[in-house]
């Protein structure tokens, strides 16, 4: 059987684990992740990202090839829990501007509404493999030079009962302690809003390097957008709902409030 460089990695992983002796648990420890995102490293399922290569390398020795063939080979590769190219474009994007209807922004998620959110979707994947893939992601926002990310969010979204009253006053708590950074702005759609006629799906639009993509939620999977034409659109869509969101510090106000109604 032929080796991808993703398998080579992921075996080259393990056994410097096993050298150093080093439990699941305790690298997750070392390298501040989660024991789940290190199986999954080591199954080949998930590429370690940019964020923890310098870690990895620091806690388990590992030789210069072996990085480098992480940082030039299997970063390129498409990680099949991960939609398309888009991972890719998130790490490298300045700014990440956001719509969404119906869930707060995966990268704004608690873990335990991320797990519910999983769940109920009934993928065929593996459930924990695909939290710890959404959690690592949220890394983009808290990294050294993270981009600027703009979430718009209906209303609807504080209401929406994603598992229970907790993990709802969790989520909402959390939404609004993340606006504290600098670089992360959310603003609520109001549900007597007109721009509501328009809420269909949500999406992202990442701006780097003076260029702009898309990416379009559904229900089964999502679309990468690049055509300019198609990027205009979104960002119309984009400014239209937020000419009709109310400001950063009423749209916290607001999320709190519902985090008590959650209590």
């Amino acid at each position: 059987m032929n080796m991808t460089a993703r398998t080579f990695v992921a075996n080259e992983l393990r056994q410097a684990r096993e050298m150093k002796k080093l439990s699941r648990v305790k690298l997750a420890d070392e390298i501040f992740v989660s024991e789940s995102l290190i199986a999954a490293w080591e199954r080949g399922r998930i590429v370690p990202g940019e964020q923890h290569h310098p870690r990895l390398k620091e806690v388990l020795d590992l030789p210069d090839m072996i990085t480098r063939v992480i940082g030039d080979l299997v970063t390129n590769e498409v990680s099949p829990e991960w939609f398309g190219k888009w991972p890719q474009v998130e790490r490298q994007a300045t700014s990440l501007w956001s719509f969404q209807p119906c869930l707060v922004p995966g990268l704004l998620q608690t873990p335990d509404y991320a797990r519910a959110v999983l769940e109920a979707a009934h993928l065929d994947i593996d459930l924990e493999e695909a939290l710890a893939t959404r959690l690592d992601r949220q890394q983009v926002l808290i990294k050294e030079d993270p981009p600027m990310f703009v979430a718009l969010i209906a209303e609807a979204i504080l209401r929406h009962r994603v598992s229970n009253d907790k993990v709802m006053n969790d989520q909402l708590v959390r939404l609004a302690e993340m606006t504290e950074r600098e670089n992360v702005v959310v603003q609520v759609v109001p549900a007597d809003s007109k721009a509501c006629a328009g809420f269909i799906g949500g999406f992202v639009i990442a701006s780097f390097d003076g260029d702009e993509i898309g990416y379009i939620d559904n229900q089964l999977d999502g679309d990468t957008i690049e055509g300019a034409a198609g990027v205009a659109r979104l960002r119309r869509f984009f400014d239209v709902f937020r000419a009709d969101a109310i400001n950063q510090q009423e749209s916290i106000n607001l999320i709190r409030r519902a985090a008590e109604e959650w209590k």
